[in-house]
C-alpha cells in the first residue's frame, strides 16, 4: 500500500509538472521571455523556474530512485527552456526535442575537463579502495584500532577527527575517511548512515572554512566578483578571512557532531538507524555491500592500508602546493623563488589544480599498493588487477549519478532560478533581515544547484544589494564591515548547506558511497540534522548578527541551543540485551 501510494504521488507530481510546462508553452509566455540570459529568464518564468529541482527532490524521496528522479527533473527543465526559446510542435516533436537536448547537455557536462577528472578520480579511488580491501588492509587497520576503539562513541569521535584532519579537500575526505572507518564502525555497532553523516559533515563544512583548501579559489573568486560588481575596492581573501566567524552553518555542523557524540543521543530516522546498528545490523537495506576483505599476509594488509592513505594525503598536500605555486607565479601573483610562508601557502592552495593532483596521487598510490601487495604475497598480480577493476566498477553508478546531477545543475543555471530567488530578497526590507534571507535563499538554491554554482551566481548579486542596504540604513548599522562579512558568509554557508545534504550534489553522493550507505538512506537520516543546524544558524547566527550581535555571543548561544535540542529531543541509544 505504501509503495502504491508513493507511485501514485510520483505520477501526480509528474502530471502537475507536465501541466505547468504545457501552460508555459503558450505564445504569450514565450514572448515574455524574449531575453534568454538567465537573469532575464528566471524572473520571467517566475516560481515555475523552481520546478526542475522541486520535481527531482520530491521524486527522489517518493520513489527512492535517484537516477529516474534526476532524469525527470532534467526533462522538466529542458521542456521549460525549449518553450522559453520559442520551441513549437506537437507532443511527439516536443518529446524528441527534449530527448535530443538532454543527450546534448549530458555530453556537454561530461566533456568538461574538470568533470572528467572528477569521474576518473571516483573510479581510481574505487579501485584503490578495492586493492586495500583485497589485501585485508581495512580489516587489519580496524583490528589494530579496535584495541583502542571499543565503543560507538569512540568510533564516532575518531571519524570526526579523521574528517577534520583531511581538511584540505572535501572529495579526498569523502573518499578516504569512509572506507577507513567503515570496518571499525560496523564492528562497534555504528550505523552506516551515522558514518556517512560524520563524513559528510566534516567534508564541505570543514573545507569551506579552512584557511588553506581546494575551496579557496572558488570562494575568493566569487567574493572578488561580488566586490567588483558593487564597485568596492577590498581584498577578496581578506573579506573571506573576516567572514569565517560568521559561517555559522559550517561551525555549528561541527558543534552538532560533538554534542551528539558527547550526549550519545539521536533523533528522527537517525535514531532508528542507530538502534538497528546496535542490534547488529549496521548496513541499511539497499546499500552497496563491498566484497569481503581478504585476510592479508602478516602485516602487509596494515602496511598497505596505512601507507596508502598516508601517501595519498601527503602527495595531495605537496602537490597542491607545487601546482598552486606554479599557477600563482604564472599569474604574476607570486615572484619566482618566493620564500615559504603561511600567506604563500594559502595563495598556492587557492590556485592549485586540486582534482588533477588528486588523480595523480590516486594513480601513484594504486600502483604502489599493487606493487607492495604482490611483493608481500598479499595477492597475486592478476588478482590485484582484477580487484582494482572491480572496485572501479563499483563506482560506475556513482559516476552516472554525478553526470546527471551536473546536467540538472547546468539546466537550473540556464533557467535563471538563482536570479528569480535573488529578486525575492532584493526588495525593500529591514536591513537586519538581509543576512538571514540571503542565507535561506542560498540554502534553497544550493540544495538544487550545488555549492559552487550557488556561490558564483549569488555572490555578484548579494554584495551590491548589501552595499545598497548599508547606504540606505546609514548609522543604523553599527559595524558595516561586520555586516558585509556576515552577508558574504551567509552566501558561503548557505551554499555549503546544499552541498552537505542535497541528494543531487557530489559531496553527498561521494560521502554515501565512501561510507557504504545507500544514498537516499544517507539523505533521509541526515536531512533532519542539517535542517536543525540551518535553523539554529539562522536564529542564533545571522538574525542576531543582523541586529548587531558579535560572534562572541552568537556562537556560544547557538552551541548551547544545539546541546539543548539534542538533550531533550534526542534519545539515548542503548544496545539491546
Amino acid at each position: 500500500m505504501k509503495r502504491n501510494f508513493s507511485r501514485l504521488a510520483a505520477g501526480a507530481l509528474m502530471a502537475l509538472a507536465a501541466l505547468c510546462v504545457w501552460a508555459l508553452a503558450s505564445p504569450n509566455q514565450t514572448a515574455a521571455a524574449v531575453a534568454l540570459s538567465p537573469e532575464a529568464l528566471g524572473p520571467s518564468l517566475g516560481v515555475v523556474s523552481l520546478l526542475p529541482p522541486l520535481v527531482t527532490v520530491a521524486l527522489a524521496f517518493l520513489t527512492k530512485e535517484v537516477v529516474t528522479s534526476l532524469l525527470a527533473g532534467s526533462a522538466v527543465g529542458l521542456a521549460l527552456l525549449i518553450h522559453a526559446e520559442g520551441g513549437a510542435g506537437g507532443l511527439g516533436q516536443g518529446a524528441l526535442s527534449v530527448l535530443r537536448r538532454l543527450c546534448a547537455t549530458l555530453l556537454e557536462v561530461l566533456t568538461v575537463p574538470e568533470n572528467c577528472a572528477i569521474l576518473a578520480l571516483c573510479l581510481i579511488i574505487g579501485g584503490l579502495t578495492a586493492l586495500i580491501r583485497a589485501a585485508g588492509g581495512f580489516e587489519a587497520l580496524a583490528g589494530r584500532l579496535s584495541h583502542h576503539v571499543k565503543t560507538p562513541r569512540q568510533a564516532q569521535l575518531l571519524s570526526e577527527l579523521l574528517g577534520v584532519a583531511v581538511f584540505f579537500d572535501d572529495y579526498a575526505n569523502s573518499l578516504i575517511v569512509g572506507p577507513v572507518m567503515r570496518p571499525i564502525t560496523d564492528r562497534v555497532g555504528v550505523s552506516r548512515e551515522k558514518l556517512a553523516f560524520l563524513v559528510d559533515s566534516t567534508a564541505a563544512p570543514v573545507a569551506g572554512i579552512a584557511l588553506i583548501s581546494s575551496w579557496i579559489a572558488a570562494e575568493v573568486g566569487a567574493i572578488d566578483a561580488g566586490l567588483a560588481a558593487a564597485g568596492v575596492e577590498a581584498s577578496a581573501y581578506g573579506v573571506f578571512l573576516s567572514s569565517i566567524p560568521y559561517c555559522f552553518y559550517n561551525l555549528f555542523c561541527l558543534v552538532f557532531i560533538v554534542c551528539s557524540i558527547a550526549l550519545g543521543r539521536d533523533y528522527g530516522p537517525m535514531y532508528q538507524a542507530e538502534l538497528r546498528a546496535r542490534g547488529g545490523r549496521p548496513v541499511p537495506e539497499g546499500s552497496p555491500e563491498p566484497e569481503a576483505a581478504g585476510e592479508g599476509k602478516g602485516s602487509a594488509g596494515l602496511f598497505i592500508a596505512v601507507g596508502a592513505v598516508a601517501f595519498l594525503c601527503l602527495y595531495a598536500v605537496v602537490g597542491f602546493y607545487h601546482s598552486g605555486y606554479r599557477a600563482a607565479v604564472a599569474a604574476g601573483l607570486l615572484a619566482p623563488g618566493s620564500r615559504f610562508s603561511l600567506s604563500t601557502l594559502a595563495l598556492a592552495f587557492s590556485h592549485a589544480d586540486t582534482v588533477g593532483v588528486l588523480v595523480e596521487a590516486a594513480v601513484l598510490t594504486s600502483l604502489l599498493a599493487l606493487a607492495v601487495g604482490v611483493a608481500s604475497g598479499a595477492f597475486p598480480f592478476l588478482e590485484g588487477v582484477n580487484a582494482w577493476l572491480q572496485g572501479a566498477g563499483e563506482l560506475l553508478f556513482t559516476a552516472v549519478i554525478l553526470g546527471l546531477a551536473w546536467t540538472l545543475s547546468n539546466l537550473i543555471g540556464s533557467l535563471g532560478t538563482a536570479w528569480f530567488l535573488s529578486e525575492l530578497i532584493a526588495v525593500s526590507l529591514p536591513f537586519w533581515l538581509l543576512p538571514t534571507l540571503v542565507f535561506l535563499a542560498c540554502c534553497v538554491i544550493s540544495f538544487a544547484a550545488g555549492s559552487y554554482g550557488c556561490m558564483l551566481m549569488m555572490m555578484p548579486m548579494t554584495v551590491p544589494v548589501v552595499v545598497a542596504v548599508l547606504v540606505r540604513a546609514g548609522e543604523a548599522v553599527r559595524d558595516p564591515a561586520a555586516f558585509l562579512a556576515c552577508c558574504v558568509a551567509s552566501v558561503l554557508a548557505g551554499s555549503i548547506f546544499g552541498d552537505h545534504c542535497s541528494p543531487v550534489t557530489d559531496t553527498t553522493i561521494l560521502s554515501a558511497q565512501g561510507a557504504g550507505c545507500a544514498l537516499l538512506a544517507h539523505v533521509r537520516t541526515q536531512l533532519p540534522y542539517a535542517l536543525t543546524v540551518a535553523a539554529v544558524s539562522a536564529l542564533c547566527g545571522t538574525l542576531l548578527t543582523g541586529l548587531g550581535a558579535s560572534p562572541v555571543l552568537t556562537l556560544p548561544l547557538g552551541a548551547a541551543l544545539l546541546w539543548l535540542i539534542l538533550r531533550f529531543a534526542g534519545k539515548k541509544i542503548e544496545r539491546p540485551h
